[in-house]
């Protein structure tokens, strides 16, 4: 039977909550691709690892019902980023550029534009997703090897902004701190 000696020393600091980096790798029609990172997520103010579940169905032989798993596993498929704004709502105008991409392949319709906002053409599915890493970061790190101090890595592949919130601006006290808007990805 371990003592209290033992279970203290096998537990160390404690993984927290706001030790973090998020990596956004755009699509190439933004100049991004495979490699070329964009560091968008220093001003990530929160996000959400993943979950996830496996389906089941109520099952029984005799007696109670059992939950047996049905084949299909559901990961959430969506996910929110809080961003922080800065002065000139870089990250804003970003994730609007990327938005707006899905909806905007060029072509006409007779004399009239299509790709737009009112009227829009749908770009290929490759061409407007890129990806997403989140980096949970050990607080033991020490320097050096950049690897020895992520704890968990999560790599989102097919990722694109389905929808960005409104922001209100108003003169109330209350809410005359920083802006921040939230993504759904």
């Amino acid at each position: 039977m371990a003592n209290i000696d033992e279970l203290k020393y096998n537990f160390d600091q404690g993984a927290r909550a706001n030790r973090y980096e998020v990596q956004f790798f755009l699509p190439e029609l933004f100049g991004g691709g495979k490699d070329a990172g964009r560091n968008m997520g220093l001003r990530v103010e929160s996000c959400t690892l993943p979950g996830r579940s496996v389906g089941t169905t109520a099952f029984h032989e005799y007696g109670a019902d059992r939950q047996m798993p049905n084949g299909s596993v559901d990961d959430g498929g969506t996910m929110d980023m809080t961003f922080i704004c800065t002065q000139d709502f870089a990250d804003r105008l970003i994730i609007e550029a990327w938005n707006q991409l899905i909806f905007t392949a060029e072509g006409t319709e007779g004399d009239k534009k299509i790709g737009t906002q009112a009227k829009p053409k749908m770009r290929y599915y490759d061409e407007y997703t890129g990806k997403i890493a989140i980096h949970q970061l050990r607080s033991d790190h020490k320097g050096g090897d950049d690897n020895k101090r992520i704890a968990l890595k999560y790599e989102f592949a097919e990722a694109y902004p389905i929808s960005f919130a409104g922001q209100d601006l108003t003169y109330a006290a209350e809410t005359a701190g920083i802006m921040k808007f939230t993504v759904t990805f």
